[in-house]
């Protein structure tokens, strides 16, 4: 006698919100990312967005280690050829 397959059908539970940036056009980002990201696009150096923002330059370079991951770029140039940040 053959064992009969029975086929079950799992449903996880998944919070939407995991994966909102995965659905969006575009990844959202905090002040501060949008104000490295645009100073980035200006040709300011790290350690002049560190002044200007008022913070050590080793999180300068932890917003841009985010921004890369966000918008999935793998260099700082292609990550300002991304197009204009969101408002």
């Amino acid at each position: 006698m053959a064992a009969k397959k029975t086929e079950r059908r799992v449903q996880l539970n998944v919070d939407p919100a995991a994966n909102e940036n995965t659905r969006r056009q575009r990844p959202v980002l905090s002040e501060q990312e949008a104000l490295v990201l645009r100073l980035l696009a200006a040709g300011v150096p790290t350690s002049a967005i560190a002044d200007r923002l008022a913070v050590n330059e080793p999180e300068v370079k932890q917003h841009i280690k985010a921004l890369l991951l966000k918008v999935r770029a793998k260099s700082k140039p292609s990550l300002v050829s991304h197009g204009p940040t969101p408002d």
